[in-house]
């Protein structure tokens, strides 16, 4: 009996360790992806991510696992560091990351709490939030938008210009800053389209929302619907942008293949200077 109870403890004490050994791999392939995230989207040199102490592994239905715990981003040389919470969503039968999220406490400026309460991804009328002009939400596809009808790349004119009501048009695709850019889904399946150069996203002037021809822009979030756009597959690979105030696609003027063609709503047909696609 003594043996048994010896080699059932042996037993119980090699699956507790077992099991620590899993949640320290899961938590480290999360924080692994929070990094490149962070690192990717606030677009830093030399910059650095590391975490505390306090990561936790919670059970989340069958097969799956929250991973949660805090951080800090430095930028650069930066010694004064943004401190920031994550959780994902972590597959334990593939080991894939899932609902990945992280949310910075403080504003622009360095560290301290949220300002006067300004929601995450928001400005007040001093340019402070947690996120800047970025909207809260998840980055679910990053780099430049090509159109199918002209193989031109969607521009951020003036050279990235990051002034509110800066054109966007089309442009011999150069791989430069502002023609790159983050789908950051905002829920109900929409989503903002940003430019981390600027950091300001594509806007339909609220006086010309609902017409043909109204010409995209760039405007700092405010989660208008006017701001909000549907990702609709369209074959091949490409998909259209529709906007989802007044349900018009995006679409290069006139078919137009030549470098600062303007970039306009109109009602949504077949023609592939309604198509993109992310490259």
């Amino acid at each position: 009996m003594i043996t048994l109870l010896f080699v059932f403890a042996g037993q119980v004490t090699a699956q507790n360790q077992y099991n620590f050994r899993d949640d320290q791999s899961r938590i480290s392939t999360a924080q692994g992806r929070i990094r490149e995230r962070i690192i990717r989207e606030q677009g830093a040199v030399n910059s650095r991510v590391t975490f505390n102490n306090d990561s936790r592994v919670d059970p989340e239905g069958y097969n799956r696992v929250h991973v949660r715990g805090t951080g800090s981003f430095y930028r650069g040389q930066s010694r004064n560091g943004r401190d920031f919470t994550y959780d994902a969503l972590y597959d334990t039968r593939n080991g894939n990351i899932q609902n990945l999220n992280y949310q910075f406490y403080d504003g622009p400026g360095g560290p301290g709490r949220n300002p006067e309460g300004v929601p995450p991804g928001r400005d007040d009328r001093w340019g402070r939030g947690w996120g800047g002009n970025r909207p809260n939400g998840t980055a679910r596809y990053s780099g430049a938008l090509v159109n199918f009808g002209t193989n031109k790349c969607l521009d951020i004119s003036d050279y990235g210009n990051s002034s509110d009501g800066t054109r966007i048009q089309q442009w011999s695709c150069a791989g430069q800053p502002n023609q790159v850019f983050d789908l950051i889904s905002v829920g109900r399946n929409e989503y903002a389209v940003y430019n981390r150069q600027t950091r300001k996203v594509f806007d339909i002037p609220d006086n010309q929302a609902y017409q043909d021809g109204a010409e995209l822009q760039q405007y700092g979030w405010s989660g208008r619907a006017n701001q909000r756009f549907r990702m609709v597959q369209s074959g091949g690979g490409g998909f259209r942008l529709v906007n989802v105030a007044s349900g018009k696609c995006l679409d290069v003027e006139g078919q137009n293949g030549g470098d600062g063609a303007k970039i306009h709503q109109w009602d949504c047909g077949g023609q592939r200077s309604q198509v993109f696609r992310i490259r």
